[in-house]
């Protein structure tokens, strides 16, 4: 974990690319020592020789000893082996996520899990401080392992890793994985018949692994990672769709919170920006002098991510696809002549409200970008309101009345109130997506109050006939906090 994290700090301020191959106007007068590590590894030797022989009495003054020059011809040829140290770190990393053991036997707090969280935030840095050269053989390493193993209990630091390269390159890497992604997890569910079970309980059956472990790391694959997801649009459409039909149980979670991902991917403003290095200055090729070198905030350009019309219409469309299917689905499921039978000994009718909540929730949860909270009829008022505005909307309280009314849970807050009296004195313009009014407009927003109307007759129909079903009273009010 140490070593995770030396590699972590050191990535911040050193370009992991071969300064023997990047030609500028300063390294390409003399060029003794590069396209290997000899130069380096034979004045390394030299000194480790040096300091056995002289032992502790040692007097080292590099800064007489070497010249400049000396000193960026070692520096240039040590870095000739940053492709072999890539290779080897790779494959030590995938020997250790075989190796973890059963993520059910790993207590909280252990070794493994330790090094499993320390994991993504070492990938990120590493991935982003390295070449171009170096970024493709890393990708392509990492493109062979998701698709050729399945390694159940490193599933989550697996979907982290593909997430943290595919936002460095996400046009070059999305082209490397997606398509894989997307046939495997076809194959698990037309030819070996994945997903196509209830499950009880929280573990994943053996049969089911392979698939989620390829929508897992489909789901990252997907988010923060900009408006390159278009360039598959049918696919990932379609993709969901057709996991949305086939699978059952305990896969259905992952699937709709692969549509909350990729709604979030298209609909919200983030930064794209993951190179430790400025444009111009990878432009001109980077030098020894960029060693340790730390940009000032004031010389930063910051890239972002805001979503494009395009965007916007495929987010719609997803969340039009997959909402009103859930909303339906839950129509159905609540009604005399449901589809599955309510007879109170098998949990098929409970696993589906459930699964349909969920994904209800989280399609609602991916696109309320596009929910416009400034509209009293799209959005009622609240207290904070009342406290700022000094009367609510259509109701004619006002803030004495509503402080009247609220005097006895004051007293209980037990000297909470101070934070509570914090408000907001003023509001950033964010630039609300859509124009208000629009067909897209009032289509997000009568599925949004759909949403709303079918999760209180949900709520109605369990307490009348269902009130002991935990599973589903817990996806409710789950859907009801989002």
């Amino acid at each position: 974990m140490h070593t995770l994290g030396f590699i972590q700090s050191v990535c911040y301020i050193i370009p992991f690319h071969d300064l023997t191959k990047e030609k500028t106007l300063e390294n390409t007068e003399n060029d003794e020592g590069s396209g290997d590590t000899a130069l380096a590894v034979r004045w390394i030797t030299e000194q480790v020789e040096r300091f056995e022989v002289e032992g502790p009495d040692v007097e080292v003054d590099y800064e007489k000893e070497l010249t400049d020059n000396d000193e960026e011809l070692i520096l240039r040829s040590s870095t000739t082996g940053f492709a072999e140290f890539v290779s080897s770190f790779l494959g030590r990393v995938f020997i250790l996520l075989q190796n973890l053991p059963d993520a059910s036997r790993v207590k909280s707090g252990s070794p493994e899990e330790n090094v499993v969280n320390t994991l993504p935030a070492t990938f990120t840095p590493l991935l982003a401080a390295l070449s171009p050269e170096l970024y493709e053989l890393a990708l392509g390493k990492i493109s062979q392992f998701v698709t050729n193993h399945v390694v159940h209990q490193a599933r989550d630091a697996m979907a982290f890793i593909c997430n943290a390269v595919v936002k460095i390159n996400p046009k070059v890497a999305l082209a490397r994985l997606l398509p894989d992604l997307i046939g495997n997890i076809r194959t698990e569910i037309d030819e070996n018949g994945a997903g196509s079970t209830r499950t009880t309980g929280a573990e994943i059956l053996p049969r089911d692994r392979a698939l989620v472990w390829h929508i897992s790391l489909l789901s990252m694959c997907v988010v923060h990672v900009g408006s390159e997801v278009l360039d598959y649009r049918k696919e990932l459409f379609e993709i969901a769709t057709h996991m949305q039909d086939k699978c059952k149980g305990i896969p259905l979670v992952h699937v709709s919170n692969f549509i909350h991902h990729l709604l979030l991917n298209l609909t919200v403003t983030y930064t794209t920006d993951y190179t430790i290095y400025e444009k111009e200055e990878l432009k001109r090729g980077l030098t020894a002098q960029d060693w340790g070198k730390i940009t000032k905030p004031k010389d930063l350009t910051i890239e972002w991510h805001t979503p494009s019309r395009e965007e916007i219409d495929f987010a719609i469309e997803l969340f039009e696809s997959q909402a009103e299917r859930a909303i339906a689905a839950l129509t159905a499921l609540t009604e005399e002549n449901s589809p599955i039978n309510r007879d109170g000994t098998g949990k098929d009718w409970s696993d589906e409200v459930s699964r349909n909540l969920t994904l209800l929730r989280l399609v609602i949860s991916g696109i309320s970008r596009l929910f416009y909270s400034d509209d009293t009829t799209i959005t009622p008022r609240t207290h904070r309101d009342i406290a700022m505005n000094g009367t609510a909307h259509g109701t004619g309280i006002t803030r004495e009345e509503s402080s009247s009314n609220e005097d006895d849970s004051d007293e209980a807050d037990l000297g909470e109130s101070d934070d509570k009296q914090i408000r907001i004195s003023f509001q950033y313009p964010t630039g609300y997506p859509l124009e208000v009014g629009s067909a897209q407009y009032e289509l997000v927003h009568r599925i949004r109050r759909s949403a709303g109307e079918i999760l209180h007759h949900v709520h109605e129909f369990l307490v009348a006939k269902q009130e002991d079903d935990v599973p589903c009273f817990s996806a409710l009010y789950t859907a009801y906090r989002s």
